[in-house]
């Protein structure tokens, strides 16, 4: 998959599930009227998409594990 799409789809992703809990957390706890937080939600979708972006992927990340485990044993 592309790595722009990826870190879009990371950044809706993140931003839904915040928005999510922030109305679960009003209706159940507040009891009050739902005021989204829009600041906090933008920004914790847009560190989750640059993040994302520039994180490695599962095969950088596989490599990273086998270079560690072979530098812990001995094996270079």
């Amino acid at each position: 998959m592309n790595p722009i799409v990826r870190a879009l789809l990371a950044a809706v992703a993140v931003f839904a599930i915040c928005f999510g809990i922030g109305y679960a957390r009003s209706a159940v706890v507040g009891a009050g009227a739902f005021e989204p937080n829009w600041f906090e939600y933008g920004f914790l979708a847009v560190v989750a998409g640059v993040l994302t972006y520039v994180g490695p992927d599962a095969a950088q990340r596989r490599r990273n594990r086998q270079d560690l485990k072979d530098s812990l044993t001995g094996k270079r």
